[in-house]
């Protein structure tokens, strides 16, 4: 049962669809109890996946935060801007030779 309203008021819908997620996780938990999935592999291969995709996230962070456009007065310091090139350049260095590995 979704909540309508509550002392402040009636509840938005994007409340009611987070609410919906939020109720969904543990039952996504509770079924892979019922796989025979080994906890400790999936956080091995999530934290990877999440490596890899870092990457491109962080460039586009980096070439969106130096824009005008899109975030106005709250634009990146180039100090900052250098700083995060670096992380993203050290991301890369360790996740391309990681993936090269895979198809070799």
């Amino acid at each position: 049962m979704i909540a309508t309203g509550g002392p402040t008021g009636p509840i938005s819908p994007r409340l009611q669809r987070n609410s919906r997620v939020s109720r969904a996780g543990p039952a996504v938990g509770i079924g892979l109890n019922a796989v025979a999935i080994d906890p400790i592999k999936a956080l091995f291969w999530s934290a990877l996946i999440n490596g890899v995709v870092a990457v491109p996230n962080m460039a586009l962070n980096t070439v969106l935060s130096r824009r005008r456009a899109v975030v106005g007065e709250f634009r990146l310091p180039r100090r900052l801007t250098a700083l995060g090139w670096a992380a993203t350049g050290f991301m890369a260095l360790i996740a391309v030779p990681m993936v090269w590995t895979w198809f070799a």
